[in-house]
């Protein structure tokens, strides 16, 4: 009797262990190819660490890769694929809340991904389960076409 208890409460805490390691976020690439150049741009490196960022959900990837382009123009690439399209869009809210309260100059961008923003130095969007973030690292790239131009690579 206390060996079928025993066994039991085995079971159940191994499938809790088991769904808690399923939503652990998977930081790599999971296979999916980076376009290798993109407009003007080329990449230069990828599987980068992103920014630990607050995400809402657990994201089931997250990967960085760097572009150059024209004059040496750096722009960085992070994005964080997600199950659902609202865990993308809930991700996207906690961004631009923190661009808003430390940049007043936040603005709606159209006809990048479904849903997004853009500062000086940064563009965010939402592209169904996919939340991307581009950064400038230096330099004055054109971020809105780098931008839509990735969101292509996403199709």
């Amino acid at each position: 009797m206390r060996l079928s208890k025993v066994i039991v409460l085995l079971g159940i805490l191994l499938g809790l262990a088991s769904s808690a390691l399923a939503d652990t976020p998977v930081a790599s690439d999971s296979g999916k190819v980076m376009p290798s150049a993109i407009g003007k741009f080329k990449l230069i490196s990828k599987g980068l660490p992103p920014e630990n960022l607050d995400t809402g959900a657990a994201p089931t990837n997250v990967s960085r890769s760097d572009y150059v382009g024209p004059n040496d123009n750096k722009v960085s690439v992070e994005r964080y694929e997600f199950r659902q399209d609202g865990q993308a869009y809930e991700m996207l809210s906690l961004i631009s809340a923190a661009a808003r309260n430390s940049n007043s100059n936040v603005q709606i961008v159209n006809g990048i991904g479904t849903a997004g923003f853009a500062t000086g130095d940064e563009i965010a969007f939402v592209k169904g389960v996919n939340f991307v973030r581009i950064r400038n690292l230096n330099g004055h790239s054109d971020l809105i076409e780098f931008a839509r131009a990735w969101t292509e690579a996403l199709d």
